[in-house]
């Protein structure tokens, strides 16, 4: 690996300081600035510190070059790869690639906050080696301001950090969206004078594998668990409580999605009912309503006027489609459709979803076997309709175990293969088998299994969410995670094992390491802290309770292996959620104690919610009933084990 230091001078270019030497550092001075480098060598790391003095507002960028063949950047939760351009579609997320005039995010370089990214590193990976440059996200100038500092990727094969950061080729914001393109233009942070430092690593001959790695070293150095007060019994049933007094609409007969404006008069209003039957409704609603009802031996009264998980689930197995063998992806027709949800018209429309399908496919066989363990009846349409729709599947899987992305409504046919959210449909095969022990749904999980790891070795999962225009994601993983963990503990074939702990460390490229600074209000000056949360997509730069859901399979793979890691992790994702309640209503001028938004903005991305007056915010100020039903899964399941 090539190391080179550079100044950013009064015409804007950068001007080569010289190659630091990894013992000794570097020393530069001319007429207009100083800079100082120490190095600290390691085993295949040195740890730097990198500062200076200048005249007028500058930067400095540290960067790296690596020879080898097909080289594959990756900033966690920002550049992975080029973004899966072949297969995606443009202009939705920055794109590592040949510039294009009419992309709007197409560029062979892209600067970014190091805040952007849940770890602060850019990475490179060749035929030859891998090797990464870290930054601490904020520096400091010589009054104690802080200075943000960035990270880039440029093609072919440089990429590193800055002190101070910029936003290059512009600053991205949030994806196209019913024809606007939101975005802002580059912006950056010079300064006069900066203090910060970071670690560089190479690994000769190695490849993507080593990325978990450096994760894990990162994590290490900046993991600031989030604080809070309540516990998690408490925290379960305030979500539970704003449910039924909150979220449910008698109007709409429903539990709703709400949101309102700031900061009068701050009353929520819903504007769409969860009639999905999985992602975003229906069964990841209906799964921990459930489980609350033994756990925290619920008043048989409670949910009186609304409904509860059975009867949720009723309405899952009410929704079979006798011509497709599947579910509707709706509960009941909204705008004259059964399959066609708030996702419509972005990449599917008058189709099934793998991802809904499968979603509601493993929730209903987990409701099953909660069932039968705790000797509760076990609803005969449930169990009938779940397995007819896994049979279908089963029937329509691929040999090399592809279980599609979209199907027909009129009979049982995939109709898009190319995706990752079928990997939802393995999970459920696993459920199925953990239920049945019927070999054929285990074949179908290893099948799917061994189709889907190849993805998630290659960190490039994609093709999840319907509303991400199949760039990759954290979200198709969480099905991977499923789907390995509970065939492990049915089996305990141990490649399964290894299989998941490739999954959680895949979700940690996604998962935030370090507590952020926000610069828009309310999480301006705040406690919250993004340590423990996941960012959603390259396209949904913010995070989202989502990560909750790996919470049970982490605390399974750190138990398996006895690696302390995965239980921090897992802990982590429980305290970031336990933080973000805590908010309401004193920072979040809305809502109250248990009630949840689905986004927070840690740096400048998806800063799209806006207070009356036009200022930007930095989350949304809404009540999205899944990432609540995430959070309260999560945490139903943590106290089930204790």
């Amino acid at each position: 690996m090539n190391l080179s230091l550079f100044y950013q001078n009064r015409q804007g270019g950068w001007t080569c300081t010289g190659s630091p030497d990894l013992q000794k550092g570097l020393d530069f001075k001319n007429h207009e600035i100083a800079v100082h480098m120490t190095c600290r060598p390691g085993e295949r790391q040195t740890h730097y510190t990198l500062e200076f003095t200048a005249d007028y507002p500058t930067r400095l960028k540290l960067e790296g070059s690596l020879p080898g063949a097909n080289p594959w950047h990756l900033i966690p939760g920002c550049i992975i790869g080029d973004n899966n351009l072949s297969h995606a579609r443009p202009g939705q997320y920055p794109n590592l690639t040949a510039p294009d005039s009419s992309e709007p995010y197409s560029s062979p370089i892209w600067e970014l906050r190091a805040d952007r990214a849940p770890t602060p590193v850019s990475m490179l990976f060749t035929d030859a080696a891998a090797a990464a440059i870290s930054i601490d996200p904020y520096g400091s100038d010589t009054a104690g301001a802080t200075v943000r500092n960035g990270v880039f990727s440029e093609l072919p094969n440089r990429f590193g950090v800055t002190l101070g950061y910029a936003n290059l080729p512009c600053t991205f914001v949030d994806k196209t969206l019913a024809g606007k393109t939101v975005s802002l233009p580059g912006s950056s942070q010079p300064t006069r004078s900066a203090r910060t430092g970071g670690v560089i690593y190479h690994f000769p001959g190695h490849g993507r594998a080593c990325a978990r790695k450096i994760i894990e070293q990162e994590y290490r150095q900046r993991r600031d668990l989030p604080e809070f007060k309540k516990n998690h019994h408490q925290a379960a049933r305030a979500l539970l409580d704003c449910f039924v007094e909150v979220n449910w609409s008698d109007s709409l007969q429903h539990y709703t999605n709400q949101s309102t404006r700031l900061p009068e008069p701050a009353t929520l209003k819903p504007w769409r009912p969860l009639v999905e039957i999985a992602w975003t409704g229906g069964a990841v609603l209906a799964f921990p309503f459930l489980l609350a009802e033994e756990i925290l031996q619920l008043p048989k009264d409670y949910f009186q006027g609304r409904k509860n998980g059975r009867q949720l689930f009723d309405e899952i197995a009410a929704s079979f489609n006798p011509a497709s063998g599947l579910f509707y992806d709706l509960t009941q027709e909204r705008n004259g459709s059964r399959v066609n949800g708030w996702w419509s018209g972005i990449l599917l429309s008058d189709r099934h979803c793998a991802y809904t399908n499968g979603q509601a496919l493993y929730y209903l066989f987990q409701a099953l076997h909660h069932l039968r363990d705790h000797k509760l009846t076990v609803p005969a349409q449930w169990e009938i309709v779940a397995l007819s729709v896994a049979r279908t599947l089963l029937q329509l899987q691929r040999e090399d175990g592809n279980c599609g992305y979209a199907y027909s409504l009129d009979q049982p046919e995939v109709t898009d293969w190319e995706g990752f959210a079928g990997c939802w449909v393995a999970a459920a095969f696993a459920a199925a088998y953990s239920y049945t022990r019927d070999d054929a749904f285990k074949q179908g999980a290893r099948r799917g299994i061994g189709f889907y790891h190849q993805d998630v070795q290659q960190l490039h999962c994609w093709g999840t969410p319907m509303d991400t225009w199949k760039s990759p994601d954290q979200e198709g993983n969480l099905a991977f995670l499923k789907a390995a963990r509970i065939l492990h503990q049915t089996t305990g074939e141990p490649d399964l094992l290894e299989k998941l702990e490739d999954s959680a460390h895949y979700e940690y490229l996604w998962r935030y390491g370090f507590k952020a600074r926000p610069e828009l209000l309310p999480l301006l000056g705040s406690n919250w802290n993004s340590c423990g949360g996941s960012i959603t997509s390259v396209s949904n730069p913010h995070l989202h309770p989502m990560g909750l859901l790996a919470t049970e399979d982490l605390h399974y793979l750190a138990e398996q292996t006895g690696n302390p890691y995965h239980r921090q992790r897992a802990e982590d994702g429980l305290a970031f959620a336990m933080n973000c309640l805590e908010l309401y209503p004193d920072v979040t001028g809305y809502g109250r104690y248990g009630i949840l938004t689905e986004r927070f903005c840690p740096s400048d991305g998806l800063t799209t919610c806006e207070y009356n007056d036009g200022r930007r915010a930095s989350m949304w100020f809404s009540y999205n009933g899944w990432a609540a039903a995430n959070v309260l899964e999560a945490l139903l399941l943590t106290l089930g084990r204790s």
